[in-house]
């Protein structure tokens, strides 16, 4: 067997190694249903770590800070989603929640392809903005 048969063989079985274990990892990923939506995403944070944060209090108050603006609006959950209406936006998106240990997608039912990703833990503060923006 050639050198150039013997790299090209090589190439493929690593090829192969690195697309089985992304399609295992991405399998790893489960998603959760109304009850298990309401008590796993309930007092807790989501959020990319850098950009955005997105605190969902139990009762369904909802907590945005995205690039410097903070929001305030309401969650609930709805046929399996969980639905979000931001203050100021006058509209409301569900997504399905996807969960893996504390690492989480929200995924919109239309385009799979484009999940939202994060990670869920507890609130990094307890203070709620007040209208007016005071603390």
């Amino acid at each position: 067997m050639s050198v150039a048969n013997r790299a090209a063989r090589i190439c493929i079985l690593m090829i192969l190694v690195f697309a089985a274990s992304s399609s295992a990892r991405a399998d790893t990923f489960r998603k959760l249903a109304g009850g298990q939506i309401a008590s796993k995403l309930g007092g807790m944070e989501f959020t990319d770590e850098v950009h955005w944060r997105e605190v969902y209090e139990r009762g369904g108050a909802l907590r945005s800070y995205d690039m410097g603006k903070n929001r305030v609006g309401r969650w609930r959950v709805a046929a399996d989603r969980v639905c979000v209406d931001r203050e100021g936006t006058g509209y409301e998106n569900c997504y399905q929640l996807w969960v893996e240990a504390n690492r989480a997608e929200m995924r919109r039912e239309a385009d799979m392809r484009d999940p939202a990703p994060g990670i869920l833990r507890a609130p990094t503060d307890q203070a709620k903005p007040t209208p007016g923006g005071h603390r």
